[in-house]
């Protein structure tokens, strides 16, 4: 990178007198920012321990989840179903116990962002991964079912809700949009095996 974009950067002296000059408020802002960094995904990473304990305490009789609880290599689709061409990562997947048929995968996202272009990009990726799904199931038909796991404040943005929102139920009832809260209400064995 430093070969790359070093041209770029400022020298390092000038950045030192930039900041002997910062006000401390400035300096309390500028720390609050970078340490967003420090425990960036963390939240997210929290978010699916507690679903995967959550389901397991509901479940463990009839199904299981699979997946990373934290930091790890995401489930690849064509894991599950060689057939499967290209690239679908997953954060979990429900198998039925009795027969280890994949009931549904999902996507955990916590989201803390205010909304804007990121927002944007997390909507339409999940868009994607719905048409991905379609479109396999098309060639190889499964009954795979596809959980968006979605909290945090970001949702309260009025794109991210809408778009969530339209995102549930498509596929013929075949997606679930649900938070922790609304977990034990809409991931049911009639949906998974329905």
């Amino acid at each position: 990178m430093v070969d790359t974009y070093g041209h770029t950067f400022k020298p390092i002296s000038k950045l030192k007198t930039q900041f002997a000059n910062l006000p401390t408020e400035y300096k309390y802002a500028l720390a609050a920012l970078v340490g967003e960094y420090d425990t960036r995904g963390q939240q997210g990473y929290q978010l699916t321990g507690e679903f995967f304990d959550w389901f397991e305490d509901h479940f463990a009789e009839r199904y299981t989840i699979e997946g990373p609880r934290g930091a790890g290599r995401d489930v690849e689709l064509s894991t599950i179903y060689p057939d499967f061409k290209g690239s679908y990562p997953c954060d979990f997947v429900v198998r039925r116990n009795s027969d280890q048929e994949v009931l549904a995968v999902g996507f955990a996202r916590y989201d803390s962002t205010r909304g804007g272009a990121q927002s944007d990009d997390r909507t339409g990726g999940n868009a994607n991964k719905v048409e991905k799904a379609k479109a396999f199931d098309q060639v190889t038909p499964t009954r795979l079912k596809l959980i968006f796991l979605s909290d945090g404040p970001g949702l309260t943005h009025g794109d991210t809700w809408e778009e969530a929102c339209a995102l549930d139920g498509q596929w013929d009832g075949r997606v679930r949009v649900v938070t922790l809260k609304l977990a034990e209400a809409r991931i049911t064995p009639d949906w998974l095996e329905g």
